[in-house]
């Protein structure tokens, strides 16, 4: 499978995704402009909502659409997660079915391992633990050891496993 450059380096980094897509930025990509602010928002905004602005930008990125669907949908789970941080829970659930309209058998597995966190995220805030964790395990089982992705999609289960005390 040729992969974009910018999910190339994603899977086989641990680079930071802002650092990334800098470093790849096609501007002629609306959704990857976008996917940039979206991530330097959620890096430097203090009060944990996107503006007015920047959530037409993402709703225009969504309609648009890339090319490469690895990042279409890297681009969506990021806006998943900070939607659901700032309880905006039916955004969430919204924005996912978007992701399970356009998966297939081209995803990347750490990009699936990020959806099926994506999707016990949203479990988690509806209350289903079992699917939560059944989802988590599942998402960690789909990436090698040695990827340095793993680490970070470990950190994040064993952070929603503290949430609830598990841990």
């Amino acid at each position: 499978m040729v992969l974009h450059p910018i999910i190339q380096a994603y899977v086989n980094t641990d680079d930071r995704l802002s650092e990334i897509l800098e470093k790849n930025l096609n501007k002629e990509e609306y959704l990857e402009v976008a996917f940039l602010a979206v991530l330097n928002a959620q890096f430097n905004n203090n009060s944990n909502q996107f503006d007015k602005k920047l959530q037409s930008e993402i709703d225009e990125a969504i309609v648009k659409g890339h090319p490469d669907t690895n990042i279409y949908v890297l681009f969506i789970i990021s806006v998943i997660g900070h939607s659901s941080n700032i309880g905006q829970y039916e955004k969430a659930k919204s924005l996912y079915s978007i992701v399970i309209s356009v998966l297939n058998e081209n995803i990347h597995p750490v990009i699936q391992a990020l959806c099926m966190q994506a999707e016990a995220q949203i479990n988690a805030a509806d209350g289903n633990y079992t699917k939560l964790h059944h989802l988590m395990k599942q998402s960690i089982s789909l990436i090698d050891r040695k990827c340095p992705r793993y680490k970070k999609v470990l950190v994040h289960y064993c952070t929603m496993l503290a949430m609830e005390g598990l841990l």
